[in-house]
């Protein structure tokens, strides 16, 4: 790896660590910040308020998936994915390979 490859790297992990430093620190107050004026507003428009306080009730009817459940679904999504992407390279080379036949 040369000199300028090397520091070109290290300036991204630089980046990388700086942002999600910022991110650790100030994240929670513009979060808190961002929801405050959220709801101070709709607390003055009453459809948006009734709006909000629905949406507050549902969300604790919901019946969230368990750890091992989001596991499980998540290997299923990264499986599926793979043979997607096997797939869609197979048919890659397949019509690269019948084009170069045609043109040639």
């Amino acid at each position: 790896m040369d000199s300028k490859k090397l520091v070109n790297f290290v300036y991204i992990i630089l980046g990388v660590i700086i942002g999600y430093v910022i991110h650790s620190i100030l994240g929670d107050v513009f979060e808190y910040f961002q929801v405050y004026v959220k709801f101070e507003y709709a607390r003055e428009l009453p459809k948006v308020n009734d709006y909000l306080n629905e949406v507050v009730v549902e969300l604790k009817k919901v019946t969230w998936p368990t750890r091992k459940e989001t596991s499980a679904a998540t290997i299923v999504v990264i499986i599926t994915l793979l043979i997607m992407a096997v797939i869609l390279y197979a048919f890659d080379m397949l019509w690269g390979y019948l084009i170069k036949i045609v043109l040639s």
